[in-house]
């Protein structure tokens, strides 16, 4: 039994014809997410950070690295 739905789903899908348009469309959103995904990437640009947090008596205290040095 299992045999023939894979065979029927194979006709269907070998049968079936393939729109141009539909797949020309399918492409370009793909390289339009593609392409947005890419520029996400590069325009990523991680803080600068003059500041590091600690854990003291159950609160977190701001220490700047200015007062350090």
């Amino acid at each position: 039994m299992y045999w023939k739905v894979m065979i029927y789903l194979l006709w269907i899908i070998l049968v079936k014809p393939v729109l141009l348009d539909r797949s020309i469309k399918a492409c370009n959103r793909a390289k339009e997410l593609h392409e947005l995904k890419a520029v996400k990437k590069q325009n990523i640009v991680p803080p600068s950070k003059d500041y590091f947090f600690l854990d003291i008596d159950y609160s977190l205290v701001k220490v700047m690295f200015e007062d350090i040095i």
